[in-house]
């Protein structure tokens, strides 16, 4: 007897799951080998600075990983995860789809004035990002740092992740979210661009194949216009320094700005408000 074909709507949820569990190994196995132990070193700040959240905000989202390690680190915590790529926020909810209720998926541009103005009046316990704002400019980066400031509450706290360079080591990182790598950090030599970029075009594959992404997939050509799998299309060639986010958070009123882990040029810092 033939074996039954699942139906599409559970096939393509499987791929969405099977797509949200290989984006981080993508990155980890090839150019970006501090991506696990920067992510627990930005839940290590969390737990440490307030506790127990209730509510944060995964900024630059993509589809979900650190959303999900929030969710399963701290069960009375609501996620609202904003990323400006509705391919990614469609993977993720199909692949947290039984933490549906713990999750809002929100689309917003940072680089647009206003993306904080329909995330709800309650404020947040914390804002965290991993290896998302070396992509910015400085001035875009002042106005994000301004914009997080009023969305926390008070004592909330700001943790970001990233690839945060000495003034002497300016090299950028190769890879982050939506973006393949165009070179290899000085900080890491053995990373594999070759491999990554092959892993990259294989995963955008699979997005164009599976029917329930096709919508997202529409979506995403009209805002972010480009050759697929997609580039980088902007940002700066040489990201701002880590003195310069230091002193820049505390310029639109953060305090307490600190380093809380580092791996070479990988940073992960915490500013309160």
């Amino acid at each position: 007897m033939p074996e039954k074909r699942r139906p599409k709507t559970l096939r393509d949820a499987r791929t969405c799951r099977d797509l949200f569990e290989s984006w981080d190994p993508m990155f980890s196995e090839t150019v970006d080998r501090t991506r696990g132990p920067r992510t627990e070193a930005i839940l290590a700040a969390l737990g440490a600075s307030v506790g127990q959240p209730a509510r944060v905000l995964d900024l630059a989202s993509g589809p979900g990983p650190v959303t999900a390690r929030l969710l399963a680190r701290f069960p009375g915590c609501h996620v609202v995860a904003l990323d400006t790529d509705p391919v990614l926020l469609q993977i993720g909810r199909a692949a947290l789809h039984q933490d549906r209720t713990r999750v809002d998926w929100v689309l917003a541009d940072l680089r647009q004035a206003g993306w904080s103005s329909n995330l709800g009046p309650e404020g947040f316990d914390a804002i965290v990002t991993s290896l998302a704002l070396h992509w910015f400019y400085r001035a875009e980066l002042r106005a994000i740092y301004r914009a997080a400031r009023a969305l926390l509450r008070s004592q909330g706290v700001l943790i970001n992740g990233d690839f945060l360079p000495a003034r002497t080591s300016q090299v950028a990182p190769a890879g982050g979210p939506s973006t393949p790598p165009r070179s290899t950090p000085a900080s890491s030599p053995a990373g594999d661009v070759t491999g990554f970029q092959q892993r990259w075009a294989d995963w955008w594959k699979v997005v164009a194949a599976t029917p329930s992404l096709a919508d997202a997939l529409r979506s995403r050509q009209l805002r972010l216009p480009g050759p697929m799998p997609p580039r980088r299309a902007t940002g700066p060639k040489r990201p701002a320094p880590l003195e310069w986010h230091e002193r820049t958070l505390r310029s639109v009123g953060f305090r307490r700005v600190a380093m809380r882990w580092q791996d070479r040029d990988f940073h992960v810092l915490t500013a309160l408000r």
